[in-house]
C-alpha cells in the first residue's frame, strides 16, 4: 500500500478474521458481529474511514453494507466488531435455500464475508481486504 504525499511508502495493515458472536436470532431477523484482529505495522497511525461488506449465505448475496470507521494508532493490535443484521423481509429472495436447509433439519448456513478496510493517511486513501468463510450456526 503507497501513500503519496511526499510518497510515503506506508506496509499493508495486517486483517485476520477470529472468530464471529450470534447476537441475536428472532422470527425477523438475525444479527451477528464478525470479529476480525487488524494490525497497523507503521509508524504513523491510519484513520478507517469505513469498512464495506458484503455477506453471503449459501452463496447467495444477502446483505451488503457499511460499517462505522475507526482510528488505528502507529503500531497498533486492534479487535474490531462489524455488527451485520439480515432481515428476513428485505432478503426474501434469497432465503429459499437456507429455509430449505433448516426444514431438513440443519441448524447451519455456508456463509462468505468479504469486505474492505477503507483507510486514509498522508491526505490518500486505500482497501485493505477482510475476508472470511465458514459456517454460522442458526442456534444460540
Amino acid at each position: 500500500m503507497i501513500f503519496c504525499s511526499s510518497c510515503v511508502n506506508v506496509k499493508p495493515v495486517d486483517t485476520r478474521f477470529t472468530r464471529y458472536e450470534v447476537k441475536e436470532v428472532n422470527f425477523v431477523s438475525a444479527t451477528f458481529d464478525f470479529i476480525f484482529n487488524v494490525d497497523n505495522p507503521n509508524d504513523i497511525p491510519l484513520n478507517v474511514k469505513k469498512i464495506e461488506y458484503n455477506l453471503y449465505l449459501e452463496e447467495k448475496s444477502f446483505v451488503k453494507g457499511e460499517s462505522k470507521g475507526f482510528d488505528l494508532g502507529a503500531k497498533e493490535n486492534k479487535e474490531i466488531s462489524i455488527p451485520v443484521k439480515l432481515s428476513y423481509l428485505d432478503t426474501i429472495d434469497s432465503l429459499a435455500t437456507v429455509v430449505k436447509n433448516l426444514l431438513l433439519g440443519s441448524k447451519k448456513v455456508a456463509y462468505r464475508f468479504e469486505g474492505d478496510l477503507v483507510v486514509e493517511s498522508l491526505g490518500a486513501s486505500a482497501k485493505v481486504p477482510l475476508r472470511s468463510q465458514g459456517e454460522l450456526s442458526l442456534s444460540k
